[in-house]
């Protein structure tokens, strides 16, 4: 079995479309993230983001003031209006905090927590409490294992790796693993190669999951070192993030008829379903999950490739079934995938 993977990476690195496909890639995650670094940093710092909310605020007052609001959007956009409030005094906060011990800083958050959640626990406002407890649970880490939260080294390299990611995986990625996978099977239907292969004294599963073993390895191998590059580059431009610090995880939603947004029903948070990891945990998971989605992938166009023999037929149908997948993909994330391609998807 080994002998047939190590067969088959050969094949696949001695091909010049890999190495293309590698390039093609590689060029277009630099083109869009150092684009993407470029936007975040320029709406990262507090002033800019105080202006971008300001100018929210003043929208969603003319629409709140419009005779064609409903009462339930009003509700809603009310709602908003005292979000974004609270927003920007956190913003204002932080503005003139900036230039105080990180400590004092955190330890006056940790006061500004408590003294929240006991109105929360008096409100029994089962929301606010987990809110509260988390914003605690974070700061007694830091000060316990002085570190410093509010250090923003590293902070526009993550934002814009995650943006990145988001891209590269549910967009590009697709399509180019589509063009690497399509003819994996169909392409050595034609010539026969596949025939003889088949001669050997090994059952045809085993040469389809090799096939497939070095195909998923592969194409994982490409999008891991293209992420290390960016990670590095953006490093150096902007500092690495404390592996240490904390990310809450693993959040549950339950339907909350009291948030109610145009008629429709809204969600609020499950307590106590958050629970919190360090970065460098939270990066594994993250790539982990990735490389389920590429390995997907690969089994769904091997599949294409195995059912269709002919190559171009076989590539054809793979990248038109990756562009309805990237597609479907832009309407799941913005939020606008009709319902019932919704549970399909």
């Amino acid at each position: 079995m080994w002998r047939l993977v190590c067969n088959e990476f050969q094949k696949i690195f001695r091909r010049k479309k890999y190495w293309i496909v590698f390039a093609i890639l590689a060029a277009i995650m630099a083109l869009f993230t150092v684009s993407e670094y470029r936007s975040i940093k320029e709406y990262s710092t507090p002033a800019k983001q105080i202006e971008m909310l300001q100018a929210n605020i003043k929208s969603t007052k003319q629409t709140l003031n419009s005779s064609k609001t409903s009462a339930a959007q009003k509700k809603s956009l009310q709602a908003n209006l005292k979000q974004m409030d609270e927003q920007i005094k956190e913003l204002k906060k932080s503005e003139k905090n900036e230039n105080y011990d990180w400590r004092r800083r955190v330890q006056n958050d940790i006061r500004d927590a408590q003294k929240n959640l006991r109105t929360a626990n008096r409100k029994n406002n089962k929301e606010d409490i987990d809110k509260y407890q988390l914003a605690v649970q974070f700061d007694k880490y830091y000060l316990d294992n002085n570190i410093n939260p509010y250090d923003k080294k590293g902070q526009l390299a993550i934002s814009t790796l995650e943006e990145s990611n988001a891209f590269m995986y549910a967009l590009i990625g697709i399509i180019l693993i589509a063009v690497l996978v399509a003819d994996t099977i169909s392409g050595e239907a034609s010539p026969p190669t596949i025939k003889m292969l088949l001669t050997k004294p090994v059952s045809r599963g085993k040469v389809l999951f090799s096939k497939f073993i070095a195909s998923s390895i592969s194409c994982c191998f490409m999008f891991i070192i293209i992420k290390i590059g960016a990670y590095i580059g953006l490093g150096i431009a902007d500092g690495f993030n404390n592996p240490n610090k904390l990310v809450g995880v693993g959040s549950l939603y339950q339907l909350d008829p009291s948030k109610n947004v145009n008629g429709k029903t809204g969600v609020s948070i499950v307590p106590g379903s958050t629970h919190l990891i360090q970065n460098w945990q939270y990066d594994l998971e993250v790539l982990g999950v990735s490389m389920l989605f590429i390995v997907t992938c690969v089994a769904l166009f091997i599949l294409v490739s195995v059912v269709i023999k002919n190559p171009a037929a076989s590539m054809g149908v793979s990248v038109a079934l990756a562009l309805v997948l990237s597609v479907v993909n832009i309407m799941s994330m913005n939020g606008s995938l009709p319902s019932a391609l919704s549970k399909l998807s």
